[in-house]
Formats: C-alpha cells, sequence, structure tokens
C-alpha cells in the first residue's frame, strides 16, 4: 500500500519506517521525472498571469490542470531557467547543494530546515546507493496575503509559521553532468506532532551548459482545494498566479546565490579540521 502511494501520489502521505528505507526515495524520483517529463499532446499547458515585478526574462513558467491526468483536485506547475554566473558556476553540484542546504536563502517561505534522519546514518555497511535522501522538517511560513483574507473572511487565524515533514531524495550523475532533487510528504516520529500537511510531490532537474552554470526545470503539484481552503475568496486564477510568481521568486534567488564562495570556504574549513 506505501509503494502505490509513493508511486501515484494518492493516498496522503505514508508513516516513515525502516522498510522504505531503499524503495521511497526512488519512487519520490521516479514520479517526480513523470511530471518533469509529462508533455502529452492532449495536456494544455498554460502561460500565467502575474504582476511585471514578478516576471523574468531568465524563467519561463507554465501550468496545466491536473484534470489532463486524471486528477482534478490538483494543478502543476512547471518552471525552466537558465542560471549562470560570471566564472562559470554554478555546478550540478553546487547549484544541488544550494537547494538541500540553503533553502531559507532563495526560498522566501521557508524559515528553517531540520534533518530528521539521512541515508548515511542508516545505509548498510558494504553497500553503495547512487540514490541519497533525507527526512527533514521544513518550517513554512504563511504568506500574509493569505492571513489576512483567512482572517477577514473566516473570522479565525491561521498559523503563520507551518511545520512539514518531508522526505527529500537526489541523484548526481557526474558522467552526464545532470541530477535529479524531488521531495514529497511523509511522516516521522521524530517530527512536530502538527507537522500533518500533506505536500505532493515536487523536484528539480538539473544538467550542466556549455559555457558553464546550469539548466534547471522545476515542477510542483498542488491540491488547490486545500489551497482555497486557506485564501478563501482568491479565485482559482488568481491562486494559481500567487503560486507561480513565487516559483519566479526563488528562480531569481537562486541565480543571485553566491556558490563558489560557498564552496570554496566550506572546502577551507574541511582542510583546517
Amino acid at each position: 500500500e506505501a509503494r502505490r502511494q509513493l508511486l501515484t501520489c494518492t493516498g496522503g502521505s505514508i508513516q516513515w519506517h525502516s522498510d522504505l528505507h531503499e524503495e521511497a526515495p526512488l519512487l519520490t524520483i521516479l514520479s517526480t521525472l513523470r511530471l518533469i517529463h509529462h508533455d502529452n499532446e492532449s495536456v494544455r499547458w498554460r502561460r500565467p498571469t502575474y504582476s511585471s515585478k514578478d516576471s523574468s526574462n531568465a524563467c519561463s513558467v507554465e501550468w496545466t490542470p491536473g484534470i489532463y491526468w486524471g486528477r482534478p483536485h490538483t494543478f502543476l506547475i512547471r518552471a525552466k531557467a537558465i542560471i549562470s554566473q560570471k566564472g562559470g558556476g554554478p555546478t550540478v553540484e553546487e547549484f544541488i547543494n544550494a537547494l538541500r542546504k540553503r533553502r531559507p536563502e532563495w526560498d522566501h517561505i521557508c524559515s528553517a530546515v531540520t534533518i530528521l534522519e539521512e541515508s548515511s546514518s542508516t545505509m548498510k555497511e558494504g553497500t553503495e546507493s547512487d540514490v541519497q535522501w533525507d527526512v527533514v522538517e521544513h518550517i513554512a511560513r504563511t504568506p500574509q496575503k493569505a492571513r489576512v483574507l483567512h482572517c477577514l473572511c473566516a473570522c479565525s487565524s491561521i498559523e503563520e509559521l507551518v511545520p512539514l515533514c518531508l522526505l527529500r531524495a537526489w541523484r548526481l550523475d557526474t558522467t552526464s553532468g545532470t541530477a535529479i532533487y524531488a521531495s514529497r510528504s511523509v511522516r516521522h516520529d521524530k517530527a512536530s506532532r502538527n507537522a500533518r500537511i500533506e505536500v505532493l510531490p515536487s523536484g528539480w532537474f538539473i544538467r550542466s551548459v556549455e559555457g558553464g552554470g546550469v539548466a534547471v526545470s522545476y515542477v510542483v503539484e498542488h491540491d488547490i482545494q486545500k489551497l482555497r481552503n486557506i485564501t478563501r475568496v482568491i479565485s482559482d486564477e488568481n491562486i494559481v498566479s500567487m503560486m507561480t510568481s513565487g516559483v519566479v521568486k526563488w528562480m531569481k534567488r537562486l541565480s543571485s546565490l553566491e556558490y563558489s564562495t560557498l564552496e570554496l570556504r566550506n572546502n577551507r574549513q574541511e582542510g583546517s579540521t
């Protein structure tokens, strides 16, 4: 049952346990790749509308209702960008490290990330796996606009900081110069008791580009009904616009990170210990 939930993304988040250490990360990656490469001609991709200040010439964003693949309660966002800086960076490895270790720097609604369990501490001695994983508690900020509207329309408040429990899985292929990084909700015994909000699968596909830098593709599936419950009076179109503009902000911030500086600093610290 857990395997079916992981591959089909139905049935809610699963309870994390040791039997899932090998299969769950791989299935999470496969489910994300299915979304990234979803190019069926019957799917109608649409351009979102958002304010000019949230637009970016270096990032293209599109979305489509989930009804096209039998999931009428969701919608899918897909974004593509080239991240390139003077000096040729970042590398694929630098970029995936930024996704994993520096999220509060590029995600404006992320307050903190704490690792609860990771593959390096649980892999059997003498075995190797090219898929790495960890389980984290991710503290997300509810956007102020959503909190205000919820208060006005529902006459009740919602939490500003919301804990999420996520399985994160990634694979780096140095031969092809590519990487995949994916995440989805799980339930973990070390997570906060109220970390029960389900987050559908999302992920990044990264590849190196000639001349330096990386080409990145990001995809995420959202539950439209859950977002309606939070935002209340906002139309579905405006919900999509709000979520897509957030992705564009991520791409802008990822473009401005100092990748090589961080790597050099870490190398110096490792060399001095």
